[in-house]
This record gives C-alpha cells, structure tokens and sequence, in this order.
C-alpha cells in the first residue's frame, strides 16, 4: 500500500531531488559573455582569464578573450590568446577572420 503523502509533499521531493549543480565554469563563461556583452571588458577578461587557467584547452574562453584584448587594441595579446585557439580548431571561420584583422592591425599583412 502507498504512503499517503499528500500531492504537495510528493512536488516538493521530487522538485528538491531534481536541484542540479551549476558548472562554476559554464556561470563563470556566463558572467563573462554578459559583461563582454555590456562593455565591461576589464571584468569579462577576468572571467575567460579564470576559464583558461583552470580549463587552458577552452576554445570559447581563449578566443572570447583575445577578442576583448583586440577591442583594447592590445593586439600582441590578442594575437597569443587567438594563436592558442587556433591550434584547438583551425578551421572556425570566426576565429580565422577575427585572427587575421588582428594581424593586420599589428602590420602583419603577410601572415593575415
């Protein structure tokens, strides 16, 4: 015979049983999109900057911070974290463009 807990008793088992954890990584990209997002590049550099030191394969926080450095028109830097994504996936259009406009601003133009 069932238990006779009541329907509100049982929701609220089953709500508290499906809590999921949050990647701290995924909120930390999150918080960082929504930054670079608004313009607060200082704090989205953070953000990807946390990513990559404790994910340093990560092609979407590498490539999202070379973009804010090349905002910054701090292209040497750029250039280093669009490198180190590149070499995750050379075939990503986005990143192949944003690399060689980046090259091109530091005068590379044979390299772009």
């Amino acid at each position: 015979m069932l238990s006779e807990q009541s329907s509100s008793e049982i929701n609220l088992t089953v709500v508290n049983n499906a809590k999921e954890t949050v990647d701290p990584l995924k909120a930390l990209m999150l918080r960082g999109i929504s930054d670079h997002r608004a313009g607060r590049l200082s704090k989205a550099q953070s953000a990807y900057e946390e990513i990559v030191s404790k994910d340093p394969d990560n092609f979407h926080a590498l490539q999202l911070l070379a973009s804010t450095y090349n905002t910054q028109e701090r292209f040497d830097k750029a250039a280093h974290f669009f490198d180190r994504a590149l070499v995750l996936c050379d075939s990503n259009a986005q990143v192949l463009s944003n690399c060689a406009s980046n090259l091109r601003s530091l005068g590379q133009f044979n390299l772009a």
